[in-house]
């Protein structure tokens, strides 16, 4: 098995991590997959980002299940119908090179300036690609029955493996492929405001659609991993909350 070059840097903070969420033992079983302990040398980004997610749904003292061959996490509701599926994914890195563009340069006072375009399009079919591919794995799950039809249909994204630290507004990057509008406005001397469509092409200049759940409705909603938080984006909530406060309102 091939080891990822930052496994060690992230060895004993999953080694912590794991410890903890492995005791919480629900009726069904464990809540991590049977293979985790063997992915996490190849994918540690992976594995971080299951290990955060599962301790943040620990955190929030839900009734958590999982299964090897379903999404990531169930998360049972107390009242309704169906129950919550969260999968999670952390796109890896390419022959492209993300930040290309970023420019850093030195001023007389020692401040380092950084510019970087509002647009990058490798990072942006990076966040699409990962995206669609999980929503295919959805469809699966939907057409084996594994997932219901009531159920609710939740996809966990981390950009942790790329390397976004000179790029600004990695947030609204993620709500541009979402929603389709791209994080390039123009605003007119009288306050008027011009959103544009994000006109994503492939490498090959193929479109690519980012109106994400009008293209994938059986998509409950796509949550961000944050610094801080998780963060829920859905078709009725363009501008994202805290995934906290939509689990528990769910719970309702």
């Amino acid at each position: 098995m091939n080891v990822h070059p930052d496994y060690l840097k992230l060895k004993a903070y999953l080694a912590e991590l794991f410890e903890y969420v492995s005791k919480y033992i629900p009726d069904e079983g464990g809540i991590l997959d049977s293979k985790f302990k063997s992915q996490c040398k190849s994918m540690p980004y992976q594995s971080l980002l299951e290990l955060e997610l599962a301790n943040y749904l620990i955190a929030l003292g839900l009734d958590i299940s999982s299964k090897d061959n379903g999404p990531d996490f169930c998360v049972k509701k107390h009242k309704g119908d169906g129950v919550i599926w969260l999968e999670a994914i952390c796109p890896q890195s390419g022959n492209d090179v993300p930040n290309s563009d970023v420019r850093q340069s030195k001023a007389d006072s020692g401040v380092t300036m950084i510019s970087a375009p509002l647009r990058d399009e490798d990072f942006e079919r990076r966040l699409t690609s990962a995206l669609s591919q999980k929503s295919e794995q959805y469809k699966g799950y939907l057409q084996s029955e594994l997932v219901k039809s009531c159920d609710d249909c939740v996809i966990v994204i981390s950009t942790d493996e790329i390397d976004t630290s000179h790029l600004p507004l990695v947030g609204r990057r993620v709500e541009s492929v979402l929603f389709d509008e791209s994080p390039v406005v123009e605003i007119f001397s009288n306050g008027s405001v011009l959103k544009s469509k994000m006109n994503l092409l492939s490498k090959s200049g193929s479109p690519i659609s980012c109106n994400y759940f009008a293209d994938n409705p059986h998509i409950k909603g796509v949550v961000y991993k944050d610094r801080h938080d998780f963060i829920y984006y859905s078709s009725s909530c363009r501008n994202g909350v805290s995934l906290k406060n939509w689990l528990l309102n769910a719970q309702k």
